[in-house]
């Protein structure tokens, strides 16, 4: 185990079992890790974020939310479900 993680996951279970809510100890314990591991956590954050942009799933919940819309308007899912 190295000493990045260590330090990770003793933050972690530090800021939890003081009652911080879990959210903030993972984005702490994250920050933590970066910082020991001399990472530069503008760095991670920009690639987290394009990740974001890439993914399939981030586009077709709201493309889902519109078809059941449209289904409605229409009384179809009436149709569907009587």
């Amino acid at each position: 185990m190295s000493i990045q993680f260590a330090l990770c996951l003793a933050t972690l279970l530090f800021l939890a079992g003081i009652g911080t809510p879990i959210g903030h100890s993972t984005i702490l314990a994250g920050i933590v890790y970066l910082a020991v591991g001399g990472q530069d956590i503008a760095l991670a954050g920009e690639q987290a974020l394009w990740g974001l942009y890439d993914s399939f799933v981030l586009l077709a919940v709201p493309l889902f939310i519109a078809a059941a819309n449209i289904m409605n308007a229409g009384t179809i899912s009436d149709r569907l479900l009587a």
